[in-house]
């Protein structure tokens, strides 16, 4: 009896099966909603009245996709050579051709060019097709000399080089001369007003000692070479006289008017840089202190410096100070910078 049901179920199940693949390929088409449409591509109909499946040789399994990839590879990849001047924006000029274009660069080299010293050769890897490629050729040979891999391999005729632009390159000659490294600051000592002459408005114009004085200022200054001690000076007894009485009349207006930075730096300033009515710091005790708290450096200098100049030092973090003194005369007043201006003023702020 149970063979007898199980047969029967076998037979009403067979009998669906065949009626579902035995329908009319419109009716399977029908149920596009359960996805079943898709077994219509693989009928076709045998005789007048009946459907069967189609015999597709298998092929072999990846073989389609890797010969697929690879003819794609094949047709996509292309390389180019250009010869580039030696200058400046060339090859960011040429290279923008492919970014309009939207060409993908896959690979970027350059050498010396053997015929001729003054070019490089470039030689870009894209992934382009011919098509694109000739539209990028032709553009190309508008900025450089272009020419093909297979050609230069073989030794053909180069073009002749096209120049980048119209305008030549910068000439460098024109340049106005700026220090490079810290050690050029030597030669950039353009001071502009005073040093080791006065005007006759200067409030020591009329006095021959004190012009005595500032000549040796002068000739310290501009002798001094990077790397080399600040040279320390003896000041006179009128010279510190005119020191304290600037000291003791700005320490006064400190207290109410200086910053919070510099009434913090000035402690140390009093310990470890001789900061006192009594004394004027020395330019190289000063030199060294900021240079371990700050990276900055002291050097000396002769009068009023050019911006040029002075900004030149800041470039390579070096600040220039006076070490001469205004005239006794009139000690709140000067009409250049002098070493009370560096001292009180910059230096602890």
């Amino acid at each position: 009896l149970f063979f007898f049901f199980l047969f029967r179920a076998i037979q009403d199940n067979l009998s669906k099966f065949c009626d579902f693949y035995w329908r009319p390929i419109s009716n399977i088409e029908s149920m596009s909603a359960s996805g079943k449409s898709l077994l219509g591509l693989w009928l076709y109909r045998a005789s007048e009245k009946e459907w069967t499946l189609k015999d597709i040789p298998e092929a072999p399994a990846g073989s389609k996709n890797k010969s697929l990839a690879d003819h794609e590879f094949q047709a996509s990849h292309n390389s180019v050579i250009f010869s580039l001047k030696n200058q400046v924006g060339g090859l960011a000029r040429a290279l923008q051709v492919f970014q309009d274009l939207g060409v993908n660069v896959l690979h970027i080299e350059s050498r010396p060019s053997g015929r001729k010293d003054a070019e490089h050769e470039i030689l870009v890897d894209v992934d382009c097709d011919a098509k694109r490629m000739e539209q990028l050729m032709s553009l190309l040979k508008r900025e450089v000399a272009a020419i093909n891999l297979q050609l230069y391999e073989t030794g053909g005729e180069m073009p002749p080089p096209t120049p980048l632009s119209t305008t030549a390159s910068f000439d460098f000659g024109d340049m106005p001369w700026f220090p490079r490294k810290i050690g050029d600051l030597d030669r950039a000592q353009n001071v502009l007003m005073y040093g080791s002459e006065l005007d006759a408005d200067h409030p020591g114009f009329k006095d021959p000692l004190y012009r005595k004085r500032r000549q040796e200022f002068y000739q310290i200054a501009m002798s001094y070479q990077h790397g080399h001690p600040i040279p320390r000076v003896q000041y006179r007894p009128e010279e510190i006289k005119t020191w304290g009485v600037i000291f003791n009349e700005l320490q006064k207006l400190y207290i109410k008017h200086a910053c919070h930075e510099y009434l913090e730096n000035w402690p140390e300033l009093v310990r470890y840089c001789g900061y006192r009515e009594d004394n004027i710091p020395q330019l190289e005790d000063l030199n060294i202190y900021l240079k371990r708290k700050t990276g900055f450096q002291l050097r000396p200098v002769a009068g009023y410096l050019s911006p040029r100049d002075f900004l030149s030092g800041l470039a390579f973090r070096v600040f220039h100070c006076t070490q001469y003194i205004r005239h006794s005369s009139d000690p709140f007043y000067t009409p250049e910078p002098d070493c009370c201006h560096e001292l009180l003023g910059h230096t602890p702020g």
